[in-house]
């Protein structure tokens, strides 16, 4: 199935559009794990030369989603013990920061009720790392920080990609999760999530 044309918005070059469209089609599965990119070919698919296409997979390989040995290959990245673990490190690490960050300031508890709610429910590895990902998009937008709310966008594909077959459920540590929010305990909710990624 060949890629649709890339559309430039006025204000993403080329080469933003191509990242975004290319992160998409690897996160969807796409392009298998290992699978080596013909840029010339995708270049052809998406409708543009092949210079924003190499500048797209430049930026994937610093999102952790392509690899590239110049004048050689560039290929879709191999999922490892070692990146798995990584991005569970990370994901547990910035979730905790954002709870230290949010719940203190976090007016009324309706937002977090939901949250609290699909962690007590996810059976699924990949429905509790949805559920994961999910709260940590709110606390960013709650905590109000800038710069947090850049790592979490340069970071989240990473971690999706890495953690992509989702994060193992475990009822009584997303329950103790739950209450962590409910209760707006970020040092108890930073332990939970530790335990959870972890």
């Amino acid at each position: 199935m060949p890629l649709t044309a890339v559309a430039q918005r006025p204000t993403t070059t080329l080469a933003d559009a191509a990242h975004e469209r290319l992160a998409e089609e690897i996160l969807s599965g796409r392009f298998a794990e290992g699978e080596t990119l013909d840029l010339a070919g995708l270049a052809d698919q998406l409708g543009i030369s092949r210079m924003p296409v190499r500048e797209a997979c430049v930026r994937l390989a610093a999102d952790g989603l392509v690899e590239i040995e110049p004048s050689r290959w560039t290929r879709v990245a191999h999922v490892t013990a070692k990146t798995r673990e990584d991005a569970r490190q990370l994901l547990a690490n910035l979730l905790g920061m954002m709870l230290w960050m949010a719940l203190p300031v976090v007016e009324g508890a309706d937002r977090l009720a939901a949250h609290s709610s699909d962690l007590r429910e996810a059976e699924a590895g990949d429905e509790l790392l949805e559920t994961l990902r999910a709260l940590a998009a709110d606390l960013v937008e709650l905590a109000g920080n800038d710069p947090l709310a850049r790592i979490w966008r340069d970071t989240e594909r990473t971690i999706r990609y890495h953690l992509r077959d989702g994060v193992v459920p475990v009822r009584r540590r997303q329950s103790a999760l739950a209450d962590a929010l409910d209760a707006k305990d970020p040092e108890r909710a930073a332990r939970a999530v530790r335990g959870i990624c972890g």
